[in-house]
């Protein structure tokens, strides 16, 4: 059986800079979503995203090949069952990861990452964000991503302030734990 884990939290919470040293450091695999999102120009098929256009994309779906899809902005984006591995990291909203909860129940790490309002925007301000497109996620984050909308959370971590090396590094231990655990 292959396990995954699950990272969950708003925008800034820190979660893209988490799985960055997942992946370095305990040699963890991004799992990469597919989308019908126009690739950007720094942007690579198979790296950053799994780049279709919308009918290969339905035609997937209408066939079962993803285990979670939603729609953002026009674009669709989803999970391609085909595409897990063992030691792979995926970055969620609340819907994406109730779908894996509920095709693939305990079978999945789910990590909730928690940080104020407060230091998302000031995180989103330091990396040059918008300022009316940062009121916006952070009233509408508050409301999607609020712990109660999962149905599952294996673990809550704080990320306000301290080290993301030390997030990690508990991430890691706490999955590890519970690979351990199963069957």
């Amino acid at each position: 059986m292959v396990i995954m884990l699950l990272l969950c939290g708003a925008s800034a919470s820190g979660k893209t800079e988490i799985v960055k040293l997942l992946t370095k450091r305990y040699a963890y695999h991004k799992f990469i979503t597919t989308t019908t999102r126009p690739k950007r120009p720094h942007e690579v098929d198979g790296i950053d995203y799994y780049f279709l256009d919308s009918a290969l994309f339905n035609k997937l779906n209408m066939d079962g090949g993803f285990i979670e899809t939603t729609d953002y902005q026009t674009n669709q984006y989803g999970s391609r069952a085909d595409q897990i591995n063992d030691s792979m990291v995926a970055i969620l909203d609340p819907s994406g990861i109730n779908a894996f909860y509920s095709k693939r129940p305990r079978e999945d790490y789910i990590v909730y990452i928690k940080a104020d309002k407060d230091t998302r925007k000031y995180r989103m301000l330091k990396r040059d964000d918008d300022l009316e497109v940062i009121w916006k996620r952070l009233d509408i984050d508050d409301e999607t991503f609020h712990p109660d909308n999962l149905t599952h959370i294996d673990l809550n971590l704080e990320n306000n302030s301290g080290s993301l090396n030390d997030l990690a590094d508990t991430i890691h231990t706490h999955y590890q734990a519970f690979l351990k655990e199963r069957p």
